[in-house]
């Protein structure tokens, strides 16, 4: 193996599952309920392994493997509530939304996996539609919380990045 002839071999695993369910309800002719979730179950597992001329070079007597596995899983829910008269959409919405994590490659020895990323958004927001529609304005408040976010680092080191998390972080804002 060419990998393993230069000193290392890296292999990762993902399996993924999700079942997601969503339904509205017409409260009146004007207002809708959305309502919604996902289940998300997810297994990350990685491996490596030096070859003998490597860990001879670092001064250590035999080569070596290690396994790397996490698990993962989240509920993520949304909700909407939606007044439509037909030219104007007034709407809140709530959602969580979640994006696992894995591990920082590559790697040479066991590393800490990487949190999953989770995120709490709240948006109120108008849909107008004017003059016959021919113009269309579309505005929005948002605010999101971010829960362990990833972001990428370079690596100066490897020449590459490195995935980690930063901690908290709060979004929030208009658009028009």
């Amino acid at each position: 193996d060419p990998d393993t002839a230069a000193g290392f071999k890296n292999t990762a695993t993902t399996q993924s599952y999700a079942v997601f369910l969503e339904g509205y309800y017409d409260l009146t002719d004007q207002l809708k309920v959305t309502v919604g979730g996902r289940y998300t179950y997810e297994e990350r597992s990685g491996t490596g392994e030096t070859n003998a001329a490597l860990a001879a070079a670092f001064g250590i007597p035999n080569a070596f493997s290690f396994k790397l596995r996490t698990s993962q899983r989240a509920f993520t829910p949304r909700f909407v509530l939606a007044w439509d008269n037909g030219p104007t959409n007034l709407y809140y919405s709530f959602t969580r939304g979640f994006k696992a994590g894995g591990f920082p490659g590559p790697y040479a020895a066991p590393v800490a996996p990487v949190q999953p990323e989770k995120i709490f958004s709240h948006e109120v927001g108008v849909k107008q539609s004017m003059w016959n529609n021919r113009v269309r304005l579309n505005a929005a408040i948002f605010y999101a919380k971010n829960k362990n976010q990833q972001v990428q680092t370079l690596d100066l080191n490897s020449g590459g990045t490195l995935t980690g998390n930063a901690g908290a972080t709060e979004n929030y804002g208009v658009e028009v």
